[in-house]
């Protein structure tokens, strides 16, 4: 643990946003937390809550994030799933992207974009952002990610299975564990209640 990190936290997750106005959500450039920095899940509305597909951290501000998130998902070097059972909440690939073992050059992917970019803007207007700001450090964050992530990962069902395959960053055994309370304003299939991160 950092000199500034405390011995235990609350991690809460506000949302649920979107990337664009008019869908019926908030969205996120417009959110008061918009400019902060933390942990942040992407999710699809699915039965009584919201099912998360990736977990992830930043260092900069929510909305520089998810704009760079953004302008990979439009290039296609992120997985282009198909739409309709990505908000069913399974994943079926139709392009693999840069990323991973089974990944694509950067030149291929954005040889791409006219064919599944239609596709692509479907799922981006299908994901709702829940993030949870906090001022601890870097390292902290990153280990808050992955112990979110492996919880998740780790649950029964479509809980488990939906999130996207990313390399995380867990907590070492020379740091000590950090206690996180995490709550969200609404239900997030499979979010641990407590982790040690």
């Amino acid at each position: 643990m950092q000199q500034s990190d405390p011995p235990g936290i609350d991690v809460f997750f506000h949302g649920p946003y979107s990337w664009d106005p008019g869908d019926g959500q908030t969205c996120l450039y417009d959110a008061p937390v918009a400019r902060q920095r933390g942990v942040y899940l992407w999710t699809v509305p699915h039965g009584d809550g919201f099912l998360a597909h990736y977990v992830g951290m930043t260092g900069s501000s929510f909305v520089r994030r998810m704009e760079d998130h953004r302008r990979s998902m439009i290039a296609c070097e992120y997985r282009v799933y198909e739409p309709a059972e990505f908000r069913s909440g399974v994943l079926r690939t139709r392009w693999p992207g840069c990323f991973g073992s089974d990944r694509r050059s950067v030149r291929e992917c954005h040889e791409h974009v006219e064919a599944l970019l239609s596709e692509q803007m479907e799922v981006i207007r299908a994901i709702r952002f829940f993030v949870a700001p906090m001022e601890v450090s870097r390292r902290l964050m990153e280990r808050i990610e992955a112990t979110l992530d492996a919880t998740i990962r780790s649950g029964a069902g479509t809980a488990g299975s939906f999130l996207e395959q990313v390399r995380m960053k867990p907590r070492r055994e020379s740091e000590p564990p950090v206690s996180c309370r995490v709550r969200a304003s609404r239900a997030i299939h499979g979010l641990p209640a407590q982790v040690a991160a």
